[in-house]
């Protein structure tokens, strides 16, 4: 019988895996963040312009209160209280919009996963579907990253007050803000891997807010520094293919502009090519995000299955399935 096997996965596994269900399925892909981007183009205005808004009338506000005095003195909490409303506000629409894209590449990956029909257009569909349910996570990361907001929010308020009271040089101003940030950044890393599994949660295991972040934290439990580490080593090499490709792109153009120069083109002439290699180098970059882009979706579900498969023995129902339906195929062909 021609079984399809399932079985937890090396990191290299997981690659091979990756790359395998993307090459497949790149066209699905393709089309479907195509057609996403369509849609969301509208709503990334409007964010745009939101940020834009608020950002210049609170940066206009607080300078104005800062003026009053030698560095923040006078400022009121009104302006800071609507500059980190609106940052809020635009940093949650634009967390929706990323998930949204991710929930769609989840479900095409996890239907290739399972070797079952690929339909982008579905994927589309059930993006928009769980808009409810990925504003609930949204809710459920700001609650879990209250920690950093807190000591961001802390942090700004009470600048003034560390300078006046405790003299501090601006050299150890600087230092402080600098442990700040990397304090911040580690929590803020050690959150992202804890919760990285909770879109899979919502399109997988169609479950919402609290109880798709606990099944993440379960899934990553007792393997959140290999998590950590293969995350990393993804996203580098990635990184790697994407800089490849680009560098590729640009030893063409370099050359195609030898090759114009040994013939002798005309400087002018020149001049309006570069021009038109700069304005085809914008769409050939959006081309090649649109291939690459779906690769980290892929990745981080084949992980989910792979932590399921160590964690719940998935694998071992998969493959009772499989057997059932080849059982049943080869009864009805008797």
């Amino acid at each position: 019988m021609g079984l399809k096997k399932y079985s937890i996965m090396t990191f290299t596994d997981a690659m091979d895996k990756t790359f395998d269900i993307h090459k497949k399925h790149m066209a699905s892909s393709a089309l479907y963040l195509f057609l996403y981007y369509i849609i969301s183009f509208i709503a990334y205005i409007i964010i745009f312009f939101i940020g834009i808004f608020g950002f210049v009338y609170t940066t206009a506000n607080l300078f104005i209160g800062y003026g009053r005095s030698s560095i923040f003195p006078g400022t009121s909490l009104g302006p800071v209280f609507y500059f980190f409303t609106i940052f809020g506000i635009v940093l949650a629409l634009m967390l929706l919009f990323k998930f949204m894209k991710q929930a769609g590449i989840i479900d095409i990956a996890s239907k290739a996963f399972l070797n079952k029909n690929v339909q982008f257009e579905k994927s589309l569909g059930m993006a928009f579907k769980k808009i409810p349910a990925i504003i609930t996570i949204i809710i459920g990361y700001g609650l879990a990253f209250l920690p950093v907001i807190i000591i961001s929010a802390a942090a700004v308020y009470n600048f003034d007050l560390i300078y006046r009271d405790l003299n501090y040089a601006l050299d150890s101003i600087n230092i402080w803000i600098i442990l700040l940030g990397i304090i911040v950044a580690i929590i803020t890393i050690c959150l992202i891997t804890l919760y990285m599994f909770s879109i899979q949660a919502v399109v997988i295991d169609k479950l919402y807010f609290l109880k798709a972040l606990k099944r993440s934290r379960i899934l990553v439990k007792n393997s959140f520094w290999r998590l950590l580490g293969i995350n990393i080593l993804f996203y580098i090499v990635v990184l790697a293919i994407t800089y490849s490709m680009y560098s590729f792109f640009g030893v063409i153009g370099g050359l195609i502009i030898l090759l114009l120069k040994a013939i002798g083109l005309h400087e002018p002439n020149m001049a309006a090519l570069l021009m038109v290699g700069n304005y085809i180098r914008i769409p050939l970059q959006i081309i090649l995000s649109i291939f690459i882009s779906p690769l980290k979706g892929i990745f981080t579900t084949v992980l989910y299955y792979n932590q399921r498969f160590k964690k719940e023995g998935y694998d071992i129902k998969l493959e009772l399935e499989n057997l059932k339906e080849e059982i049943n195929i080869d009864q009805l062909k008797a």
